[in-house]
């Protein structure tokens, strides 16, 4: 398998929108989190970069074929 260049692209990071959203450079594949009451920024920002880790390109790009 051939290594990618990939990263987290932001929408927004305002915590007074009702969810944060971001994307993958690669593949396009959407992830978005919605802050818990009280939760800081940087939480919110981790679940969404485990997220992104956990995912497989190739797989999110044969799912949009």
């Amino acid at each position: 398998m051939i290594a990618i260049d990939r990263y987290l692209q932001f929408d927004n990071i305002d915590m007074e929108q009702p969810y944060i959203s971001s994307r993958c450079s690669h593949c396009g594949e959407t992830f978005e989190a919605e802050p818990r009451p009280g939760e800081m920024v940087c939480d919110v920002l981790l679940r969404i970069r485990g997220e992104f880790n956990s995912h497989q390109c190739h797989q999110s790009l044969m799912r949009a074929a």
